[in-house]
């Protein structure tokens, strides 16, 4: 784990946020979208720690600087960004490029959104200038960026949109290289949509540059003399990842606070109750293979598809804002696209054929399933009342006459009009895959069927996660997911390793490089990981692959060993521990211990640099909840006791003046000649094995790894005491001896180390650089 020395807080500032700019742009918040004073405060919060970690205009500091903002997906990064330009405005930035991501469609809804949200605060149309083509226009706007301005006037902003594609920022490099920008005084920030996409150097491991990133780079250079690039997403692992060297691997990193409001991974997928609510199943075997020519529709999008139907009619009778949408993602395939339009129009052509048939309204509310739907739901929500079903059956006839706008978008079916989309119909069914991933909105969504292969890049597969964002009370508790078991196993660890990088990054947001502090890692379960192979080299992989131990315990200070030492006796005297000697396990043992008292230990539990990141990943274990355990669960405790000589029985009264010794040696080659260079050495293994070892009489005692209950997480306390055992070979001329005897010049202290394990931690990966 790489460490850097923190950057003294004062290499902030404080941007004016009173100015008249972002406070039209608060009150845009209010009357147009409707926020809460909550909700505003926190694009405020933003917009000022994104502001504050850019590069001052006119500073004495880096006129360079790449920083990220993490958010949540779907969580109104837009109106952050929007935010972020105005509160900009007001602070003497006076260019600002937005990178819209990589699709025209994504474009259009981004470019349509801050367009109309500058304009609005911009009544007089002086503020901002949006450049789209007209290069005389923007001549013109930089010469007036170089004159003063009368007292209580402001300078125009320029501002340009363009999609993250090589010939669209080529083409904007080479307009701002022809009026030499770069030795401008004013600020300028690049504005990164989707940031983790399209961005990165794809060809690191070739040892060269792919064409976007490099082009990125250029338009980097090509804006004024202070210049802040800023990535934002909602899914940073690939810039957690990028070696920390890289131009574009940020150098400080802005968390948005989750507004109460916001309908994420944990709202779904949080516990059991959330998942057997919200989700339902797709089972293998109804998942049909590509070119299978399996001509029946899988039953789960029927299942799907009739309850979309009844929750619609429901929606309106309740009055809910319309469009309600269902999203169909199937595959990457178009061609499947097309197999699943056509089973979703059969269908639909089916029930408007049995409306035509005598008795047909029964029929079709037969067929689709009414009264066990609508039954289920009035229980699980307490509506509708069954006085309303009468009414309800009605609209479930109309939504099944009118047809649904059922619509394909895909790379071969592409939307030009976003607006014009949503208002075609109030309900619609859309079918694709990449294009209604990443930065794409659902309107309305009210129930998502993802069928698809789930893949590896966990980034990817979160952003599939559409069903995110705000919805009213009511829409939400409509709201359902079909979703097949690799999926569904993807999101409910994804929700702890969201909350595992914004836990290992809070305490360091004020420093450079937050995630290469020690104890960051990506969690990620397998078979996944955290982003693409191509865009960073090789990371650190780590685990809990058995047992936890300190393998560098000897070399903590007098005071640390004295912490742990007190923590280890504290256990001792608080719970009831018993002799385990008829197990023939070596110990005292405890069941009284509980997970939440084990949280506490592992928080005050002194290691030393080397074990931080192991110990770190122990705790984003237990205090993410990536295992099976609840705080209230027991775990057991075992106190390591020597057996006293030429008995069968333990050393209760003398364990405490009679500490375990392991010993470390200055390192020598095989044929015993000194070695001048290495790293501290560790202790590889502190458990004793079988007594007597294998093949030499029966057990008498067992392996100490061995006293475990599966089902339980279990805690070793081992009283330990170290040493130097060649202490004869030490070189005073070697640097590395000198560091070594250094942590052994009074003799050492007895101490604690604890080893721990859980049984289900196998499967969780930890990623860091």
């Amino acid at each position: 784990m790489s460490e850097i020395i923190p950057k003294p807080i004062n290499d902030f500032w404080n941007p004016v946020i009173n100015g008249e700019t972002f406070i039209d742009f608060q009150d845009y918040c209010k009357k147009e979208e409707k926020l809460s004073p909550d909700d505003i405060e926190i694009i405020k919060e933003n917009a000022k720690m994104i502001l504050q970690r850019c590069i001052q205009p006119n500073s004495v500091n880096t006129s360079k600087r790449t920083n990220l903002h993490i958010g949540d997906v779907q969580s109104g990064k837009t109106l952050t960004m929007a935010a972020a330009i105005a509160l900009a405005h007001d602070n003497n930035f006076l260019l600002t490029s937005l990178l819209t991501g990589t699709k025209t469609i994504l474009k259009a809804q981004n470019e349509s959104r801050i367009e109309a949200i500058l304009q609005w605060i911009d009544k007089d149309r002086d503020k901002f200038y949006f450049y789209k083509g007209d290069d005389s226009q923007l001549k013109t706007q930089v010469k007036q960026l170089d004159r003063n301005v009368r007292s209580g006037s402001y300078k125009t902003m320029i501002v340009s949109i363009i999609l993250k594609e090589t010939k669209h920022i080529k083409d904007l490099t080479n307009k701002f290289q022809e009026l030499n920008l770069t030795e401008k005084n004013f600020g300028s920030i690049i504005l990164d949509d989707e940031a983790d996409q399209a961005s990165l150097n794809t060809m690191i491991r070739q040892k060269k540059e792919s064409p976007t990133y490099k082009l990125i780079k250029n338009l980097i250079d090509c804006h004024s003399k202070f210049t802040t690039f800023i990535q934002v997403t909602a899914t940073a692992n690939a810039l957690f990842c990028i070696p920390s060297d890289d131009e574009l691997s940020p150098t400080y990193v802005s968390i948005s606070r989750r507004s109460e409001k916001y309908i994420g991974i944990h709202t779904y997928f949080r516990n059991t109750d959330t998942i057997n609510f919200y989700v339902n199943t797709i089972e293998e075997d109804d998942i049909p293979e590509i070119d299978d020519g399996q001509k029946d529709p899988p039953e789960s999008l029927i299942e799907s598809l009739n309850y979309f139907i009844i929750s619609c009619a429901i929606a309106r009778k309740r009055g809910l804002k319309a469009p309600f949408t269902f999203l169909c993602h199937p595959d990457s395939s178009t061609k499947e696209h097309k197999r699943y339009r056509k089973w979703i129009d059969d269908y639909f052509d089916k029930l408007i054929d049995l409306l035509d048939e005598e008795y047909g309204d029964s029929k079709v509310l037969q067929e689709v399933n009414f009264n066990n739907l609508i039954n289920e739901i009035s229980q699980n929500l307490g509506f509708p009342d069954l006085s309303d079903w009468s009414q309800i059956q009605v609209e479930v006839i109309r939504i099944i006459e009118k047809v649904p706008r059922i619509s394909i978008i895909n790379k071969d079916n592409k939307i030009e009009d976003l607006k014009a989309f949503w208002e075609q119909s109030r309900i619609h069914i859309i079918i694709g895959a990449m294009s209604i991933e990443r930065g794409f909105t659902v309107e309305g969504l009210m129930v998502t069927y993802l069928s698809r292969n789930p893949g590896t890049n966990a980034d990817n597969i979160q952003q599939r996660a559409r069903f995110c964002g705000y919805k009213s009370e009511d829409h939400l508790n409509l709201s359902r997911l079909w979703l097949d078991n690799g999926n569904l196993n993807f999101y409910k660890a994804a929700l702890v390793t969201e909350n595992s990088i914004r836990h290992g990054l809070k305490d360091h947001l004020f420093d450079e490089k937050p995630y290469l502090k020690g104890g960051f890692s990506i969690p990620i379960k397998k078979p996944f990981r955290p982003t693409r192979s191509n865009i960073h080299d090789v990371l650190n992989t780590d685990g809990i692959f058995g047992w936890f131990f300190p393998k560098y315990a000897q070399y903590l200070s007098f005071e640390q060993r004295e912490k742990n030492l007190d923590l280890g006796m504290e256990i001792l005297e608080k719970y009831n521990f018993s002799s385990q000697a008829f197990k023939k396990w070596r110990c005292l043992a405890s069941e009284e211990m509980t997970i939440g008292d084990l949280k506490v230990l592992l928080n005050q539990y002194q290691t030393c640099e080397a074990d931080l990141n192991h110990l770190a990943i122990l705790n984003t274990s237990i205090q993410n909840n990536l295992t099976q355990f609840k705080d209230s669960d027991k775990i057991l405790t075992c106190l390591r006791l020597a057996v006293i000589k030429g008995t069968e029985r333990l050393d209760e009264e003398n364990f405490s003046s009679n500490p375990s010794e392991y010993k470390i040696k200055y390192p020598t080659k095989k044929n015993g000649e000194r070695i001048e260079d290495y790293e501290l050495p560790m202790i590889r293994n502190m458990d004793r094995g079988y007594d007597p070892k294998k093949n030499l009489g029966p057990k008498k005692w067992l392996e100490d790894r061995d006293m475990v209950k599966k089902d339980m997480v279990t805690l070793h306390l081992n009283l330990v005491r170290f040493s130097i055992q060649n202490e004869g070979a030490y070189d005073d001329n070697f640097e590395s001896d000198r560091r070594v005897k250094s942590y052994f010049l009074n003799n050492q202290s007895k101490t604690f180390t604890i080893h721990v394990k859980f049984p289900d931690l196998d499967n969780w990966r930890f990623y860091s650089q």
